[in-house]
């Protein structure tokens, strides 16, 4: 209670708020910030939200989602800076010199291995940074608006793989049927977020799948997306999140990879079944993220050779990355 106390402070003080996503935001960290943006306009705050990268089509449909500004559009004036959903301060990519550079700043997070670079850090691991955003609206009995209600409910289900995950728990339900209680659409939300696909993006989906490897012995399987691969379906880097997880559902597989190059970098992420810590691998590799669904990125292997190192790691320490 007292760090939430000190995070209002902080806002009503504050005239002008800076609120930042990490890098290629996804909808938690989208939803967080619009919830946080319509906030402190009721507020009365001079508020504006930064992104490293263009919003992700899907998350369009969103009111403000058009408000997003880049790093050229950032100025000296702001008096507070908040991050959101970000678990290490190099996540915030671009912005990452300036906001270590100011001295008022906030990290909302819900990620168990955040390394708490703010001035003030409120990290509670919970399943979505979206529940973070409505506990703390509910703590200073804030009347939350329908479009709040429908931003926080986005990143919550967006996060949870619509409570599929293993990180749903009885808090994320009780919160998600409050939310649902102020007027959200679940099924429109659940439709513009699992279910609206491009022609391309469904075939470019299934392209991907078509092509998974299985280490059998491992119970691992692997999806890997190059550039080419995204050009030749006129698809965005951002679709293979779709697909992520989807080797789950083979009964022999009990973690999968999806890597997919960058411009400077390859990306793998993460996903597994209960009993398996991935995020052993991702912080081998300098990432992170939750047990169960974790990232990291290198820019000294190609894509092949990033997976047969991976899959090196894993074939020599699948006893430690068990959970007994």
């Amino acid at each position: 209670m007292k760090k939430l106390n000190a995070i209002i402070k902080k806002i009503k003080r504050a005239k002008s708020i800076a609120l930042f996503c990490h890098k290629e935001a996804d909808i938690d960290s989208i939803g967080s910030a619009l919830a946080m943006y319509e906030f402190l306009e009721i507020l009365g705050k001079s508020v504006d939200m930064f992104l490293s990268e263009q919003i992700d089509d899907r998350f369009k449909f969103l009111k403000n989602s058009d408000k997003f500004k880049s790093f050229e559009d950032l100025s000296d004036c702001y008096d507070l800076l908040i991050s959101l959903d970000c678990a290490n301060v190099l996540l915030l990519g671009k912005f990452t010199d300036y906001f270590m550079s100011h001295n008022n700043t906030i990290n909302i997070d819900h990620h168990k291995d955040n390394s708490n670079y703010a001035k003030l850090n409120f990290v509670d691991n919970v399943s979505a940074n979206c529940v973070n955003i409505y506990n703390i609206l509910s703590k200073i009995k804030f009347k939350v608006t329908l479009d709040i209600a429908n931003f926080l409910y986005s990143g919550i289900i967006g996060d949870t793989s619509n409570f599929t995950n293993l990180n749903t728990d009885s808090m994320t339900l009780k919160v998600a049927s409050n939310l649902v209680e102020f007027g959200v659409n679940t099924n429109e939300l659940n439709y513009q977020l699992f279910n609206k696909v491009s022609l391309n993006k469904f075939l470019f989906s299934n392209y991907l799948k078509s092509r998974v490897k299985v280490y059998n012995e491992l119970g691992v399987a692997v999806m890997k997306c190059t550039k080419n691969d995204v050009e030749k379906f006129n698809a965005s880097i951002d679709d293979i999140g779709a697909v992520t997880s989807s080797p789950l559902s083979i009964d022999c597989v009990n973690i999968c990879l999806m890597l997919s190059e960058r411009d400077d970098c390859v990306k793998c992420s993460f996903r597994s079944k209960k009993d398996y810590n991935i995020n052993i691998i991702a912080k081998e590799f300098g990432g992170g993220g939750h047990i169960y669904a974790s990232a990291c990125t290198s820019d000294k292997y190609t894509i092949d050779e990033f997976e047969n190192e991976i899959i090196k790691f894993i074939n020599n320490n699948i006893d430690k990355i068990k959970i007994i």
